[in-house]
């Protein structure tokens, strides 16, 4: 089963909830992705590309301190400066592809395995993991109000300092990019 693309559509009213509704939205697309993979297609590991299992251990490891984030006081942020005007997600999304152009690499973020097993169980709780983020996001964001998204910032170690409504722009589409190339490799265009 092919990844439906069309999750990552969705409208130009950026706000709080819309972004809650996104991050819910995009639950069920994805599980269902993930589970229709076989396990000997999800551990497999390509000569040159991460393994389906290293795609969603890096989103898992990316996605997990933008969840555990959004959980902190306000005041934390502020270590980080103010913020200002939030660029939209095209904007976000185009900075992102122009970075990854000239830093192709995930430094700390980069995905380790640590066994060869082949094992439902573990495929099964990875999966429930990346999902739980988007829930923990969900949660969080009701804590928010609308300028604080645009106040408050957060470092990206390509793009650097973030508001946090950007960063949740690049978070969504992160999983979009990841996933969908992995939905290329295993099922084609």
């Amino acid at each position: 089963m092919k990844l439906e693309s069309d999750w990552t559509n969705y409208s130009k009213n950026y706000s709080r909830i819309s972004l809650q509704d996104t991050f819910s939205s995009i639950e069920a697309p994805i599980s269902n992705f993930l589970s229709s993979i076989s396990l000997e297609k999800y551990f497999y590991k390509p000569e040159e590309h991460w393994s389906v299992e290293q795609n969603v251990k890096h989103l898992i490891k990316t996605t997990l301190p933008v969840a555990f984030s959004l959980s902190l006081p306000k005041f934390s942020f502020f270590i980080f400066g103010k913020g200002g005007v939030s660029r939209d997600f095209e904007g976000i999304v185009r900075d992102y592809r122009n970075q990854l152009k000239l830093f192709n690499h995930a430094g700390i973020f980069q995905p380790f395995t640590l066994s060869t097993l082949e094992d439902q169980r573990i495929k099964d709780f990875q999966v429930k993991s990346l999902l739980k983020t988007y829930k923990d996001i969900c949660s969080a964001l009701t804590y928010w109000k609308e300028s604080d998204l645009d106040d408050c910032r957060l470092p990206h170690p390509l793009l650097g300092m973030l508001t946090i409504r950007e960063m949740l722009f690049l978070t969504i589409y992160h999983q979009y990019h990841h996933l969908s190339i992995v939905s290329e490799r295993i099922y084609g265009d």
